[in-house]
Parts: structure tokens; sequence; C-alpha cells
């Protein structure tokens, strides 16, 4: 909530003075209402910049007030139309502002806003990131990260597919979400202000999975950011039980154990990971609670034929949300690297690909080891002079790593950057740096 721009004092308020969890829509309504009140008093006096910033505020407090609330369908899709009609309001006001674009699309509209960056657009046109919403996040709820790609110089266009906000109205949860995001993407290459060449999409949770999805079966998306991210629904038991229905909610259906043989068939990487050739982030918090660690090393396995990275924040939840400060910023960065044709890798001396390697161009993930049991760490051993660790770990399979040097500091007071490449006899050789 705070990381997608909920004022602090809103949200303290909120917890002191809500005390049952039946109160929380009329709170985050009030609040809603509130700044629409500041928003169009503002707007009407002239002050649009502040009118704009306050109908945003009230548009991500209705989105608040409706999150998870599928118990009451009636109450939920007002919150979202309410949100709807405030960004809508608060689009022109936003600098720079949010353009609504609206792609028909077998027999629905396909909702979405296309920012540009401030400044002169370059002669080819200036790159674009599809942001695509999860299970609860719409893309009235992305303004403070696409305010990150602008000021890159990275233009966004943020929409509502199939089962998400406004869309969800005419088109639940469907297998194949990339065709709503290749409609998107037939819609900006038109765009003279945009760089066809320059397209890259940026998923989160779901959205992750969509992104994946969407990368893997359009070539024309040259770059792509899976911020959270799973293989397939398989592990729907294990999650929250307001998760579970939420993923129901979405489909149309009001009991999970209904949904599931659905959402079983839709949601799978099975089909497309092969498919995938765009330079690819993958980031994640060990500790999410929603997607198992098995998740990640089935996408990691199966992303066979693309330059892949990875990030997983040991002190991560679910999309390292109590991270935001330090991840949002450090995925824009690579997202704007990616578009501009370079690369946001950190410098590393890594061995040659061996020819047995698959052809992933590194891994890189972010550990801290005194935080690692004991009984993670399957042996220590010597390998060709230098320290050997094999570890096996709650999310992948033993793996080998070796330090670049032998002066670096103990392992129980590391903390490490490592990068490498993936062989595929699942032994991978790392170099350690501090």
């Amino acid at each position: 909530m705070l990381a997608d721009g909920i004022p602090y004092p809103d949200f303290k308020e909120a917890v002191e003075q809500i005390a049952e969890l039946e109160e929380w829509y009329d709170f985050w309504v009030a609040k809603g209402e509130q700044y629409e009140g500041l928003g169009d008093a503002a707007v009407a006096s002239g002050n649009r910049i502040s009118g704009g910033e306050w109908l945003w505020h009230g548009a991500l407090s209705f989105h608040y007030a409706q999150f998870m609330w599928f118990h009451e369908p009636a109450r939920r899709e007002h919150g979202q139309r309410r949100k709807v009609e405030l960004y809508n309001r608060a689009a022109g006001h936003l600098l720079p502002p949010a353009e609504r674009i609206e792609i028909p699309f077998e027999g629905v509209t396909i909702p979405g806003f296309l920012r540009l960056p401030p400044g002169a657009r370059p002669s080819t046109g200036w790159p674009c990131a599809l942001l695509l919403g999860g299970l609860e996040s719409t893309k009235e709820e992305s303004l403070l990260f696409e305010h990150m790609c602008l000021r890159r110089g990275v233009a966004t266009f943020a929409f509502d597919g199939p089962g998400q906000g406004e869309l969800f109205l005419d088109a639940p949860l469907q297998p194949n979400f990339e065709r709503y995001t290749s409609a998107v993407v037939d819609d900006l290459e038109r765009k003279p202000d945009l760089d066809r060449s320059r397209l890259g999409v940026l998923g989160r949770s779901l959205g992750g999975h969509y992104a994946i999805r969407s990368a893997a079966r359009d070539p024309r998306l040259r770059a792509c950011v899976a911020w959270g991210f799973f293989y397939d629904i398989a592990d729907v038991d294990t999650m929250p039980p307001p998760t579970q229905r939420g993923f129901a909610y979405v489909t149309g259906r009001a009991d999970p154990e209904e949904a599931k043989p659905y959402l079983q068939d839709a949601l799978s990487l099975e089909d497309v990971a092969g498919d995938l050739r765009a330079p690819t982030l993958l980031l994640n918090g060990r500790h999410d609670p929603i997607f198992p660690p098995r998740q990640m090393e089935l996408v990691i396995d199966a992303l066979a034929a693309a330059p892949v990275e990875v990030v997983i924040e040991e002190a991560g939840d679910h999309c390292c949300h109590n991270m935001a400060h330090l991840i949002r910023p450090r995925m824009a960065d690579w997202l704007a690297a990616a578009l501009r044709g370079g690369s946001s890798r950190p410098s590393s001396t890594t061995s040659p690909r061996p020819p047995s390697t698959r052809s992933w161009t590194r891994f890189i993930e972010t550990l801290t080891l005194s935080s690692w049991p004991a009984a993670k760490a399957s042996s220590l051993s010597s390998t060709s002079g230098s320290p050997h660790l094999r570890y096996s770990s709650t999310w992948a399979a033993s793996r080998d790593w070796t330090r670049s040097s032998s002066t670096a500091a103990p392992l129980e007071s590391a903390r490490w950057c490592v990068s490498g490449t993936l062989r595929s006899t699942r032994s991978w050789p790392r170099r350690y740096r501090s």
C-alpha cells in the first residue's frame, strides 16, 4: 500500500481506527471521497497539478477499499468503478499527463493509459514499457513506478487485461492473456511518439506470469521483467485463503474448488517458456507466502533459451513489497538499460560459457549467508585450490558455488552478489564477489 502511494498518515489512521475487518471498506471509501473533494476544489481554483494528484489519491483509496473484498461483489464493483472514474478525471492533470487509450479486441475494449517522458522526443521515438497488473493490481495503481520509468526516458502503457480492473466486468480471467498484450502492441506500433523497435513488458505477480507469456509469444517485446513470478497454479491449495478466493473470483466463480481445474488449465508456462528469447529479469522474495520456492525453480529451469537474470532477495516477501524502495528503482534501471540496448548488469568476471551450458547469460542472486541454517549447507570442500560450497536451499536443488578469492570474508558474515552461467547438469559454477 505505502509503496504504491497510500500516504503513511492514512495507513496509520486505518491501523488505529479499524477494529473489525468489515470497517475496512467504508474507511477507505471515506478517504477516497475526501480526496475527491480536495481534487475537485483544486482543479476549480486553477491548481490542476494538486487537483490531479488528489484525484489520483482518491482513486487509490477506492482501489484499496475494494482490495480482496470478494465476499460482497456489489461493493467491490462499486469501488472498482469509482477508482476508474477518479483516475480518468485525474489523468489529464498528471505530470506528465496520462492519455486514455481504448483498444477494441474480440468484442471488448482494452483500457489503458499512455504516458510519455518529459522533454524532446528522440528522433526514433520513445522506448515504451507495457505494465501488467496482477491478481489485485490494476493500471491505476502503477503511477509511482511509471514515474520511475518516465524519469529514465521510458514511456509507459498500463492496461487492464481479462480478469483485471475494469475489463473484468466484460472479460474474466482467460488462457492466453498474451493475445491481449499483442493487441496492445499492434496499437502502440502505430503511435508516432514511440519507437516500435524498443517495446518491453513488466508484470507484477500474476502479471509477471503474463509478462513471460507475452514476451515468449510476441517477439516485438524486446525486454521482459517478471516481478513476482510462478510457473503454474498447482500450488493454489497452499496459498493464503484470500488469495485462493481472489483467483476464483477473477474466473467468475465463487468457489475456489470449482475454479481450481480451470485455473490449472489456464495458468501455466509449459506451452510457451521455451519460446522466450528476450532479455528477462526475474525478481522475487525468498519469503513469498503466495508462490512457494519450487515455483521459482520451475520458471528458472523452463526458460532455457533466453538471456535471464534472477534476483531472489533473502529478506523479500511477495514481489519484495517490503523492499520496494530498493527493488523498484533497480527494476526501472534494468528495463531502461535493456530498452536502450545496453546492459544494467553489475560488472563481474565470469568464466567463458562452456559448450555444455544452456543459453542463459547470467544468474544473479542476492544472498545473506548468515541467515542460512546449517542444514542448508550440505558440504564444504575444495576444488582446484579454491574454497567450494555446495548447499541445498529451500527453493532450489543443490548447487555448486566457487569463490573467486580465498581471502574473502567468512561465509557466516558475508553478503554476496552471485553471478555466472547455468549448466544444464544443475551443477552450477559461480564466482563470488563480496
